[in-house]
């Protein structure tokens, strides 16, 4: 069954007669098309019983496809205009991307009971099918080998920016469409802000340095953190990271929530007095968006299912100091848990 398909069974099963879909990521995803619109409205209106129209602005062509009929815009249309013309009077599932200002002026019309939809889409795409859980093994084991290019090439006077643009230009050549983010690169005092900006900060014998990236193969986004310290012994913290994410991923089983994944990670930081610089979550869904809606946090008390696929990324941060993080993108079996990457923690010392 394809996800457009899966989709439909869904509205169906749940007895919902239409479905409105504005992210372009999860259009992506069900009709296997991806438009980057900018501000331009696009929209996938699906339905119960009958095929879905995609609503397209004229200056992007899609490719011909039977599972949907297309609807043309101008950027001279009146957007809710053209909804009204497709949609059906009543109930109205909405996802979260749409603008407030369409929502706003679609409920104005009073012709719809618009109520969040999300949670339709991002069940359906949090659940990997097996050829994606493979994309997803591949991208892993690209992001594995340059982390590997990157101990290589880590050297004195190396400074955060330049090693940012190595990372990318090693993607480039792998045959990585793009990076899932601009690689977080920081040596000690900066790796105290978990989402740092690299620097022309130079990394120099006694330093500590995280590398955070991911690239993106075939629409799948990869992401890992690896610790090192340059030419000196790691840190108490180290230890204290590692064994945090080793019982984050051990708390991956049948049954268990992502409240208790994080709970087990965390508290391994918290008996080691340092809970209160444990200051994000301890993980994020990832696929083909790199922060996919649903999250490894305390307040997550959903049960994780086979076939999710999500980071586990404890880490210390010491404001003015140092920090730590370790990060592993793992999947959910229907035993307990596959790690994506095998590139080594247990040996983060640089000479």
């Amino acid at each position: 069954m394809t996800p457009l398909e899966l989709y439909q069974k869904r509205l169906q099963t749940e007895r919902i007669p239409q479905s409105l879909i504005t992210d372009p990521v999860s259009i992506h995803y069900l009709i296997h098309q991806f438009f980057d619109v900018g501000e331009r409205f696009i929209a996938l209106c699906l339905y119960a019983d009958r095929p879905p129209v995609l609503l397209l602005n004229k200056l992007f062509t899609p490719n011909p496809d039977p599972d949907f009929t297309l609807q043309v815009i101008n950027d001279a249309d009146a957007v809710i205009d053209r909804l009204t013309q497709v949609l059906q009077d009543g109930e109205l599932a909405v996802d979260g991307h749409m603008e407030s200002r369409y929502l706003l002026d679609l409920q104005a019309t009073q012709r719809y009971h618009c109520f969040n939809g999300s949670w339709l889409i991002d069940r359906q795409r949090a659940i990997k099918s097996p050829a994606e859980q493979e994309m997803m093994r591949i991208a892993s084991r690209k992001n594995d080998t340059i982390m590997g290019k990157v101990r290589a090439y880590i050297h004195e006077g190396m400074s955060e920016q330049e090693l940012a643009a190595r990372i990318m230009e090693w993607q480039a050549e792998d045959g990585l469409s793009g990076c899932s983010f601009e690689p977080i690169v920081s040596i000690n005092a900066n790796i105290a802000d978990p989402h740092a900006t690299p620097t022309d900060k130079k990394l120099q014998p006694k330093d500590t340095l995280v590398v955070d990236m991911g690239g993106i193969y075939q629409g799948f986004n990869s992401d890992m953190t690896r610790t090192f310290y340059f030419r000196t012994a790691p840190e108490p913290l180290y230890e204290i990271c590692l064994r945090a994410n080793l019982a984050g991923i051990a708390a991956v089983k049948p049954g268990a929530t992502f409240a208790d994944v994080d709970g087990a990670a965390r508290q391994v930081i918290e008996d080691a007095g340092y809970g209160a610089y444990f200051v994000h979550r301890t993980g994020h869904g990832i696929g083909q968006s790199v922060h996919e809606p649903y999250d490894v946090s305390a307040s997550n008390h959903a049960k994780i299912e086979p076939g999710m696929i999500f980071s586990i990324e404890p880490g210390i941060y010491l404001p003015g100091q140092t920090g730590v993080r370790i990060e592993d993108l793992v999947i959910a079996t229907e035993t307990g848990v596959e790690v994506l990457n095998d590139y080594p923690k247990d040996n983060p010392v640089i000479q």
